[in-house]
């Protein structure tokens, strides 16, 4: 981030399959109003029949004990169950004791850190202040399901006019819903090319997969891991660094801002002929390990990425991985940087959480306006999985994990831990009127959020200005009236739980049941 250091398987109760028009006590013979619209209550299915000239109720059909059931997906695409993709990450499997670890804050140290990123964690937590999440922690739907009476998303929904589009030209980054065939898009497909370079004064001695492969094997697994969509992404390393025969002075390379036009230049140059750019989606620049403060990382491009074998969509310039001290914004031997530039960046997504910027003060510094992000979603603080917005915007996740309500459309919906891998329903929306949506998921400790506070779990409640498209802003999450009014920047405890409310123009959103297996939340007329 440029200005922040920071098949079809859906495990639902019957009666949310159950088309259900009303959660109110229904009677055989007593007046409905839709010939075939159906109700469920106390253990029977009723249909609403017509009986001489009037509509009514019928008997009602005694319903089996509900148990968990797998609802084929009217889409083509193959069905995805909740277990973890394997992948050839070289990160060990969690051990069974991670599920009992409990964290205070999001920045402690895990005890059970991957070796291999374990002196990363000690400098990270040394040099930014915070020891970010460096393995993934799988999580399944339980068993249990709620209680609650449940409202038919498929029945209140239209998708499509959650479908906000982005404003702007590209490669403008935005909050809108994004249909830009030209932007790096890895459930289509994602072919990464690494290309390794060397200056006439800064040479390696290595080789650039030994250097680079446990960053870009951290890069691949957290893109298959957080995407409900599938994703199999195809790693490509050039065999050996290759030498741009000008010393490294000459690009300004210690600044992310710089001119890059004549290293973009020499570095298509220079690789074209050794490097089979056929299919590749997105190019990896990486330079010799050891240059601290000289080589920072960089996306701001002026023009496209032409080869031989055609335009490449995105570009990534992996900073100084050296654990040294830090010089300057250089972060790069965190891994997160560049999942948030190399992936959340050249996706199209904003930054957020509303610092200052462009002379502007930071959000929370104005009083009786909502207080931005917070530290929630990784375009917040480089940190953890995406606002379920940005994934949804972006193609990793599906039009049926979205439930966006008609206008008008009240009931209780069922969502579904955002973090939980699975082609669920897990998240509503609500859209307003002059572009904005109200988004609400649901959020669990686990996943590469796992080390959320438990105060953190519960349902977020967020309103999306698509208008907003200066970087920072544009996300603005909901707090409880009966929460502490100074919850500071981070705005971890802002979900609401069993009981907490908020209201939204005019829409009045509690939390009624909650769960292992997501939070049931009731929309109402305020």
């Amino acid at each position: 981030m440029r200005k922040l250091l920071a098949g079809l398987v859906v495990v639902l109760s019957l009666s949310l399959v159950t088309a259900q028009v009303s959660v109110a006590a229904v009677t055989p013979g007593s007046k409905c109003t839709k010939v075939g619209a159906t109700s469920t209550y106390n253990g029977k299915k009723y249909t609403c029949v017509k009986s001489g000239k009037k509509l009514v109720w019928n008997k009602g059909v005694a319903l089996p004990k509900p148990v968990p059931i797998a609802i084929p997906t009217p889409s083509p695409i193959p069905t995805q169950t909740v277990a973890p993709v394997p992948t050839a990450s070289a990160t060990p499997a969690p051990s069974p004791a991670s599920s009992d670890l409990v964290f205070s804050n999001l920045c402690e140290k895990d005890p059970l850190v991957p070796e291999e990123w374990s002196l990363v964690q000690n400098w990270s937590r040394l040099y930014m202040g915070c020891a970010r999440p460096y393995r993934y922690v799988s999580a399944q739907l339980p068993l249990s399901q709620p209680t609650s009476l449940l409202t038919d998303p498929l029945v209140n929904s239209n998708v499509d006019l959650c479908k906000i589009p982005y404003v702007g030209s590209w490669p403008h980054e935005n909050l809108g819903y994004q249909k830009d065939s030209n932007r790096f898009r890895p459930t289509k497909s994602s072919v990464i090319q690494v290309v390794p370079i060397q200056f006439t004064n800064a040479k390696a001695t290595t080789n650039p997969k030994s250097d680079y492969g446990k960053l870009l094997n951290f890069l691949s697994d957290f893109l298959v891991n957080i995407s409900d969509v599938p994703i199999s992404p195809q790693i490509r390393f050039h065999n050996e660094y290759i030498d741009l025969g000008k010393t490294i002075e000459t690009y300004k390379l210690n600044d992310e801002h710089s001119d890059m036009t004549e290293f973009q230049r020499d570095i298509i140059t220079k690789s074209d002929p050794l490097i089979d750019y056929s299919g590749v989606d997105q190019i990896i620049i990486v330079g010799p390990p050891d240059l601290n403060g000289t080589f920072t990382y960089h996306m701001n491009w002026y023009s496209r990425w032409q080869t031989s074998e055609g335009i490449i969509k995105s570009a990534y310039q992996v900073g100084s991985i050296a654990l040294t001290p830090r010089i300057g914004s250089v972060w790069s031997p965190d891994p997160w940087i560049t999942v948030h530039e190399a992936i959340g960046h050249q996706l199209g997504m904003m930054d957020l959480l509303g610092s200052a910027s462009g002379g502007r003060k930071k959000i929370w510094e104005y009083s009786g306006k909502s207080l931005g992000s917070g530290f929630w979603g990784q375009m917040s603080g480089a940190y953890g999985d995406f606002l379920i917005w940005q994934k949804w915007i972006t193609g990793l996740i599906y039009d049926d994990q979205v439930a966006c309500l008609r206008p008008g459309s009240y009931g209780n919906f069922l969502i579904r831990p955002a973090e939980i891998k699975g082609r669920y329903l897990k998240t509503l929306m609500i859209p307003l009127p002059n572009k904005q949506v109200i988004v609400v998921e649901s959020i669990r400790s686990v996943g590469y959020n796992f080390k959320m506070p438990k105060k953190a779990e519960g349902a977020l409640v967020y309103v999306v200005d698509v208008n907003e498209t200066q970087n920072d802003y544009g996300a603005y999450v909901k707090v409880p009236p009966n929460r502490n009014s100074d919850l500071g920047a981070e705005r971890i405890d802002a979900t609401l739980r069993v009981g907490d409310s908020v209201t939204v123009d005019g829409y009045k959103i509690t939390v009624v049941e909650s769960g292992d297996f997501g939070d049931v939340v009731k929309v109402e007329k305020a």
